[in-house]
């Protein structure tokens, strides 16, 4: 697609943005681990190629930002994050509709409960927070590990918690509508995230503006946005690490402050400054 648009672009003799939202490489490598050095050099080469033949690049952090400059990329690189209609999950619930959706989801009010709103594909390395609930039921066993979203691993990740024997502390929603996410926000205790594959991470901004603290596998995307023992933490790719962090958070849950103001990410605020890039480029 990145070709044709190169093509399209320098026929019509029209400027070319490329807007990187993929960490390609960690991408590719969860599915062809062999040779893995070199696959991840030609990726890398690829993308710093096809970038310095744009004319803009959008990023979506200044991590990523910084990234694109040492792999090589030459080309005006603009942070612009992702567009997002936070408002939502900024809404107040009565406990009465939280107690509700506890008892159809059979969650008991002397649960904790830990969240994962995500696509379940081997990308987002989901089986760490199954392996990560193990070792946390070792010292708590009122814990509920609540999953939303599908995706093909979903069944084998089923199987590895019936495997684990951690079946019983596991919810599995499914796909949910946008419209259904911010009350199961504010369900939660605790907010996962353990891919490492993500530039930004849209569902850590809906965890902080729902005032959910998170743990996650440090990168990129999460070092933009959790301030490390602050509005969350971060851990190392490791079911030990990240099992030790999720219980030191639950432990300490009142000494985070997730206050997070969602108006710079607003669609309408980041719509404008797109344009702004575009206007530039004409």
């Amino acid at each position: 697609m990145g070709k044709a648009g190169l093509r399209l672009a320098h026929s019509n003799k029209l400027p070319l943005v490329f807007t990187y939202h993929t960490l390609y490489y960690q991408y590719f490598l969860n599915y062809f681990s062999s040779n893995s050095q070199v696959f991840e050099k030609v990726i890398c080469k690829r993308i710093t190629d096809f970038s310095n033949q744009c004319d803009l690049v959008i990023a979506p952090t200044e991590q990523i930002k910084q990234h694109l400059s040492h792999l090589g990329v030459k080309t005006q690189v603009e942070v612009v994050p992702t567009g997002i209609d936070l408002e939502i999950f900024n809404k107040n619930y009565d406990p009465s509709e939280i107690d509700e959706i506890k008892r159809e989801l059979r969650i008991s009010s002397s649960d904790k409960v830990l969240l994962f709103v995500g696509r379940m594909a081997r990308e987002k390395n989901v089986l760490l927070l199954l392996e990560s609930l193990n070792l946390i039921l070792k010292k708590f066993d009122n814990i509920v590990l609540v999953m939303v979203g599908k995706g093909v691993q979903r069944k084998k990740l089923q199987k590895e918690a019936v495997k684990l024997q951690i079946d019983k502390n596991l919810v599995w929603l499914g796909f949910q509508k946008r419209s259904q996410l911010p009350l199961l926000y504010k369900l939660a205790d605790l907010f996962l995230f353990p891919s490492v594959t993500d530039t930004q991470g849209i569902v850590l901004y809906e965890a902080l503006t729902a005032s959910i603290p998170i743990v996650a596998v440090r990168s990129m995307a999460t070092k933009a946005i959790i301030e490390n023992s602050k509005n969350g933490l971060l851990t190392n790719d490791d079911p030990h690490d990240f099992a030790a962090k999720v219980t030191l958070a639950l432990e300490n849950l009142n000494s985070f402050e997730t206050n997070f103001s969602p108006k710079e990410f607003s669609s309408y605020t980041v719509g404008t400054r797109v344009s702004k890039l575009y206007e530039r480029l004409i």
